[in-house]
């Protein structure tokens, strides 16, 4: 074991000595962490006797940018997955790993022997916000409407196979798949296939409808959005132990929310810096919230559309060019790990043997000159819609290292809305990074930002063989034979290089004491579907 894991599991001992976590929370997590049955059979048995948060009072959110959009189906930034959490439900809800869905609209649901035709049985009785009872006609316009969304959103991909879908009743939705899928059943808990009321769904944009645990209340922008506990949620056991109303504010200074925190003005901060981490750490004034394991990474990405990107010489050179390290070490302060793979070291898919290419300015040089670019070029480095307290220093560690090879640098800083609008949606860029924040199967690490068709394909990145090859690993269901179909598709892509992944990053969150049993999710969000809330602690 190594000494983050065993900090991660001492931690967890501790929380679970206040007392303050379900016998689900504390088996769910321990099982994340890797504890062993006995370990938590003897948790279990020693942790002392507190009822768990009766709920009520007011949950206070922070987070580094505004909202973006109510409409889950657009959602593109992290934010807006708050809205889509709260407000809406789905056919299933993600676990804590999110690998393992449970019922949420969907009470039930059987799989064909021949893993190609799922039928759902909807919970009798789940009404939207707006007071109508769900049917089985509002999931299929729910996965209609996904569709004709399209690229502008991320359902499309999440129905690649999806063949057919229709109401066989009026509470059971039947789904056909074209193929066997290893994923289907996690996609049916993304955030971008809601269940949505057809009749209200014109409204979505500024008055959205759902079936969720939160009504909406008001979004004034660049200032705060909140939400009601809805009374007709059908879980009223875990509905008790949340607040009654959940507000989120746009804070970008990381420091000014820990401040915040700390005074007690808000009760969660988004995303602590890697500096603050252990300075936190020994501040019995709040909690760090982690995660089991995490599924993020960050990247460089090329416009493979236009010169001079188009030019895969040209892409080589500039990941040769980058040095990885100094960004690990002067942007991320250590943490997280230097990487080329998009499948993280601890995952049962990553593969070692795969090499990554090696920091040489010298051989990016000449790759330059082949590609016919040897007096180098100029080109623009647009940022500003993740974390400009990590883009803006990375842009000039990039700036360096890409005027060693000839290429001069415009570090362009872009307001959050405007680069999701100008980068993300029309392709304007030459340059850009991300942060990735991906489900854990190997599908939900890559899919997205590999495929022609991935909401996340901002490069314009198009392989018919990678194509296949992801077809075939969602089709095999026995993971020692999905692995190396996953290792193959790294290896095309460190070959094409539409990207440049920098490295994993462990996603921190800070709390304070009125939070109890929440942990981050893989993809590196709070889990607002299993925690507690005291008002008074």
């Amino acid at each position: 074991m190594n000494h983050s894991q065993q900090s991660r599991q001492d931690r967890f001992v501790a929380e679970v000595a206040k007392g303050r976590m379900s016998r689900r929370q504390l088996i769910v997590r321990g099982l994340a962490l890797g504890l062993s049955v006995p370990t938590m059979s003897a948790l279990l048995a020693a942790r002392p006797y507190q009822a768990l948060a009766v709920g009520g009072g007011t949950m206070k959110i922070a987070y580094t940018l505004d909202l973006q959009f109510l409409d889950p189906q657009l959602v593109q930034s992290d934010q807006d997955l708050l809205p889509s959490t709260l407000i809406f439900g789905r056919l299933v809800q993600w676990d804590a790993t999110m690998l393992d869905p449970k019922p949420d609209v969907a009470e039930s649901w059987t799989i064909s022997p021949d893993n190609l035709t799922y039928v759902f049985k909807l919970r009798p009785g789940v009404k939207f916000h707006s007071g109508r009872e769900v049917t089985a006609d509002d999931v299929v316009f729910s996965f209609q409407r996904a569709l004709d969304t399209g690229d502008k959103g991320r359902g499309k991909a999440e129905l690649r196979d999806v063949a057919s879908f229709t109401a066989t009743g009026p509470l059971e939705f039947t789904v056909k798949l074209t193929q066997p899928s290893a994923v289907f059943m996690t996609s049916c808990g993304h955030w971008a296939l809601p269940v949505l009321n057809k009749d209200t769904v014109a409204d979505i944009a500024t008055a959205p409808d759902g079936t969720g645990p939160f009504k909406f209340g008001e979004w004034v922008p660049g200032d705060h959005a909140n939400y009601k506990k809805n009374p007709d949620y059908w879980n009223t056991a875990i509905l008790a132990q949340w607040p009654d109303e959940i507000v989120s504010q746009p804070i970008a200074e990381a420091l000014t929310r820990i401040a915040n925190l700390k005074a007690g003005q808000i009760d969660l901060a988004e995303n602590v810096p890697n500096q603050l981490i252990k300075q936190l750490e020994s501040d019995s004034s709040v909690q760090l919230i982690r995660q089991p394991f995490t599924a993020s990474y960050w990247c460089v990405q090329f416009n493979l559309r236009q010169p001079p990107f188009d030019n895969v010489k040209v892409r080589q050179a500039v990941a040769m060019a980058i040095d990885k390290e100094a960004i690990h070490q002067n942007v991320f302060f250590g943490t997280g790990e230097v990487g080329c793979s998009l499948i993280p070291s601890t995952h049962w898919a990553y593969d070692p043997s795969i090499p990554c290419p090696a920091h040489d300015p010298e051989a990016a040089k000449a790759l330059m000159a082949e590609a016919g670019h040897a007096d180098g070029f100029k080109t623009t480095f647009k940022f500003g819609g993740n974390d400009l307290g990590i883009e803006a220093p990375m842009g000039e560690i990039l700036k360096q290292n890409l005027a060693a090879i000839g290429i001069d640098l415009e570090l362009q800083q872009m307001e959050s809305g405007v680069w999701l609008q100008e980068v993300w949606l029309d392709k304007k860029f030459d340059l850009t990074n991300a942060q990735y924040t991906r489900e854990p199967d190997p599908d939900g690490l890559m899919q997205s930002v590999l495929r022609k068709d991935g909401g996340n394909n901002v490069m314009g990145y198009d392989n018919p063989k990678i194509e296949q090859l992801f077809d075939q690993g969602k089709a095999t269901l026995d993971r020692d034979k999905r692995k190396p179909i996953y290792s193959e598709i790294i290896k095309i892509m460190l070959q094409d290089m539409p990207l440049v992944k920098l490295q994993t990053v462990d996603v921190v969150w800070a709390g304070d004491k009125k939070v109890s049993g929440m942990q981050i999710w893989p993809k590196g969000l709070p889990n607002y579907l299993d925690y507690s809330f005291d008002p008074n602690a």
